[in-house]
């Protein structure tokens, strides 16, 4: 934190060429004894004036640190509106010490109140634009408003200023892997592990990293290191599981899916992704019933998630469920009208059930939206 000076000046008025006499032969000034009186009366006030306002900057002082440390005991117990209260306290006797301004922005960031956050970095930007922190806390308050667009702008600008932060470059990854942009993300991923290698999301984002752009092998290393850090990582055992699903070893892949649902339903994260793998791979393993019984949990999880009900739906049809598959069926596709495959199996369904246009229809929006595999996540 910057120290802040303090200075003042006192002013005397200078009445000197109005109360003395000069005896140029023995070069004596001689003062009036109401000349005397005045000069001294003009320095006991300066002196006043100055022991008054050095005297109240030195209770100033002491009371902005009090209310400084307090509110740094409120951000550290979680007491948020109390600590935001003492760190205003604190500026409002010391608006020189705007630094607080950054305390303030990362206290609404632990509580998730990112519009207040921004207001405090904008004010503190506009008289310090190259403040590395708050360049930085800016990126990562737009990349939480997910506006990637304006994090990169301050995460860019960040690493301007200093090329080895290792938070400023995961962070800009991950603007980039919000819109897709693996190639992009990947020199910042492979920057961070270097700077930072004991930081398991690195690793963890550099996996997928790998993952999306087919670097199999490479990506599974990588994951594993995260687990070397982190054992609880349950996406990192999700996506060692989606690398060997592509890998063509699926003993291999439902071990690690089995291992991520395992310390899901220990945390009771709910985080539903091994589950729709884990499904995906036990319908083309042809266990339809194993399955259902997996994807009919979570449902209730995420109700609108389409990855969920085609796969509930898909196993549902091969077990000849025809309402049941159809209702997941329609909604999946419903829920992701971007989605091709819900459409096939709605095609086979209705052929099954005797409903040839239903059948064509659905078929020819199959036909209409099948893209190529587009990677991982593209299992249905």
């Amino acid at each position: 934190m910057e120290a802040v000076t303090h200075r003042m000046t006192v002013a005397i008025p200078d009445c000197s060429s109005s109360i003395r006499e000069v005896d140029a032969a023995s070069r004596v000034f001689r003062l009036s004894s109401f000349h005397c009186r005045r000069v001294y009366g003009a320095i006991a006030a300066g002196m006043l004036f100055s022991a008054t306002v050095f005297g109240q900057l030195a209770s100033v002082a002491p009371d902005t640190q009090r209310h400084y440390d307090l509110a740094q005991r409120f951000m550290q117990a979680g007491k948020f509106r109390e600590a935001e209260a003492e760190f205003l306290r604190a500026l409002a006797l010391d608006p020189e010490r705007d630094e607080i301004l950054l305390d303030l922005a990362r206290l609404h960031i632990r509580g998730n109140s990112l519009d207040e956050a921004e207001q405090n970095l904008r004010e503190y930007l506009a008289t310090h634009p190259e403040s590395r922190p708050a360049l930085g806390l800016a990126g990562e308050v737009k990349f939480r408003q997910k506006d990637s667009a304006a994090a990169e702008q301050y995460l860019l600008r960040m690493l301007e200023l200093s090329p080895d932060d290792a938070i400023a470059h995961k962070l800009l990854a991950l603007c980039y892997t919000a819109d897709g942009r693996w190639d992009l993300a990947r020199p910042h991923l492979d920057r961070a592990v270097v700077l930072s290698p004991n930081d398991e999301e690195n690793h963890y984002w550099r996996g997928r990293c790998l993952l999306e752009t087919a670097h199999y092998d490479a990506a599974i290393a990588e994951f594993r290191r995260t687990l070397a850090l982190r054992p609880d990582y349950l996406k990192a055992y999700d996506n060692l599981g989606v690398c060997y699903d592509q890998l063509q070893k699926p003993l291999l892949a439902r071990e690690n899916y089995l291992k991520a649902i395992e310390i899901d339903r220990r945390l009771g994260a709910r985080y539903v992704w091994p589950y729709i793998n884990l499904g995906s791979l036990l319908n083309h393993m042809r266990r339809y019933q194993e399955a259902v019984d997996l994807l009919s949990t979570v449902v209730p999880w995420d109700p609108d998630s389409a990855a969920v009900r085609y796969h509930l739906g898909r196993a549902r049809l091969a077990l000849r469920q025809y309402d049941a598959a159809e209702s997941d069926l329609l909604r999946a596709s419903q829920l992701d009208p971007t989605l091709a495959l819900p459409h096939y199996q709605l095609g086979r369904l209705y052929k099954e059930t005797g409903k040839t246009e239903e059948s064509r229809r659905h078929l020819q929006a199959f036909v209409r939206l099948a893209r190529p595999s587009e990677g991982n996540r593209s299992l249905y």
